[in-house]
């Protein structure tokens, strides 16, 4: 309905009518709003299925695995646990003369996401192919990748682990949002820092996970938009890397993202998932500051 059509049911009729049909009009114009408002939402609803945690910005993307790994992650969809089951999956050692399927388990590491574990230990220099299938699909949907593990050990390198910072920067990004669209722009100062030693944490960044802790507190998981998520053990900046920000402006919305302006300290840890091991980076200080950002 369009305005010319409103004016018509508006005028149309007995003076006696008149607030019978204002009273329908209004209802049309409430029935036209909620429909927009929701077409709104609608253009933010998101859609994702499960897949394995890997590099798919390289054409390689084979995994590479540190020695004492226990397999490769596969992140789900949160409430989903049909296509998180063990039947869905296949573990193939493709290395040496006895190609073969093994046995593994399908283990949580955190929410919805999952460890891939071969029962047998995985040997350094072989190759194995991880495959997902899912049935629910019509044609069926599959994923495969395949990784190789290394002969050196996360444990040999774990206390060379460090923790680099930037200097601090204002920029403009986009950040999530629930008023109308998925994201908005915002003006902010912002500090990026990632994991710059040893050289090996980068080859294997896809079978760890990463947890920054910003104040002490591993709450810290931003958003450029409603619709991209980021599995856990990683940052929306990717695996190994994170950055903290300050909002300068309120938003027209009133929304305020990220931390507020100031000191702030940061660390980060690194584990392998299904093991004990784990790592913690040396805490760092930084201000946040709009008008003149600084780094200590």
């Amino acid at each position: 309905m369009n305005e010319g059509d409103l004016r018509k049911l508006l005028n149309a009729g007995s003076t006696a009518n008149f607030w019978k049909r204002r009273s329908v009009a209004v209802a049309f114009v409430f029935a036209f709003i909620i429909a927009a408002r929701d077409v709104s939402v609608y253009a933010c609803s998101c859609g994702r299925v499960g897949s394995f945690i890997m590099n798919r910005e390289s054409d390689d993307k084979t995994l590479i695995l540190p020695r004492d790994a226990r397999g490769v992650l596969w992140w789900g969809v949160e409430g989903d646990r049909q296509a998180a089951e063990k039947g869905n999956f296949t573990v193939r050692l493709l290395s040496g003369a006895r190609e073969r399927d093994l046995d593994f388990r399908v283990v949580e590491v955190k929410p919805a996401l999952f460890l891939i574990a071969p029962t047998e230990t995985l040997v350094p220099g072989n190759r194995y192919l991880f495959t997902h299938l899912e049935g629910r699909y019509q044609p069926a949907r599959a994923e495969k990748v395949e990784a190789i593990v290394e002969n050196t050990a996360f444990a040999s390198v774990k206390d060379q682990v460090q923790l680099r910072l930037v200097p601090s920067r204002p920029t403009q990004i986009d950040v999530a949002t629930v008023h109308g669209m998925c994201s908005r722009s915002a003006d902010i100062v912002a500090q990026d820092f990632y994991i710059s030693e040893p050289a090996a944490i980068e080859r294997w960044r896809f079978a760890l996970l990463f947890e920054t802790f910003l104040n002490g507190k591993p709450d810290w998981r931003p958003r450029h938009s409603v619709c991209r998520s980021y599995p856990p053990g990683s940052s929306w900046q990717g695996q190994g890397s994170d950055m903290v920000f300050a909002e300068c402006a309120r938003a027209a919305s009133g929304e305020v993202a990220g931390t507020r302006e100031g000191e702030h300290d940061v660390y980060m840890t690194v584990s392998v998932p299904g093991t004990q091991l784990v790592t913690m980076t040396k805490k760092h200080l930084f201000r946040l500051t709009c008008t003149s950002p600084t780094l200590k």
